[in-house]
């Protein structure tokens, strides 16, 4: 259906949780008292997270089933997907960041996706975990098992232009907002780096 955000989550600190197989063996209670947007298959981790955010047709048709189960919003760009009751939909923008209640900005993955869904939520505060931005040292690309589309190293590349494209984009239209990636090993350098300690401070 079609969705007009509105600020729940004003001036407060949220965790996204990406892909990266740096989260494999995380420990996932240390989120379970904090607001959490997880990026695709992060939905499955349990009714502690608040929002699946998803981008990607063929991922949602693959996991439409279990997401019936699923407790918390649904939220995408893909106007395909807006008679779909349970998922809320917003007017997708391929670059940029999008402040009005019903539109958002996809800058080509994910988790930008995501990103500037927090920014609309009111968050001031926005804490990245999992997005490695490379391969794993075994070459694994997620701490879930995936069974579609594996990220590679020229899909990264595209990646970064969008993450690039958004940082552009926030420092002129919410300077006050902070994205920080919580892994210093992270391939992703448009945001400062801090230690999952540090995190957990916020």
């Amino acid at each position: 259906m079609r969705w007009k955000t509105s600020c729940f989550w004003k001036d407060k600190t949220v965790f996204i949780i990406g892909g990266g197989s740096s989260l494999k063996g995380f420990d996932w209670s240390l989120l379970h008292a904090k607001h959490v947007i997880g990026c695709n298959d992060a939905y499955q981790l349990g009714d502690w997270v608040d929002i699946c955010c998803f981008g990607d047709s063929k991922w949602y048709r693959s996991h439409r089933g279990k997401l019936e189960m699923f407790k918390g919003l649904t939220v995408t760009w893909r106007d395909e997907f807006e008679d779909e009751p349970d998922v809320m939909v917003l007017k997708g923008r391929p670059r940029e960041l999008a402040l009005e209640p019903d539109r958002i900005g996809w800058n080509t993955n994910t988790g930008a996706l995501a990103i500037n869904l927090a920014v609309k939520l009111g968050c001031t505060t926005i804490i990245l975990l999992g997005f490695d931005m490379k391969l794993g040292n075994n070459g694994s690309s997620n701490w879930y098992k995936n069974l579609l589309d594996k990220p590679n190293e020229e899909l990264f590349k595209k990646f970064h232009k969008g993450f690039e494209c958004l940082k552009a984009e926030m420092k002129k239209k919410v300077p006050d907002v902070q994205v920080l990636n919580a892994n210093p090993d992270s391939n992703l350098n448009s945001f400062p780096k801090i230690t999952l300690e540090e995190a957990l401070e916020q």
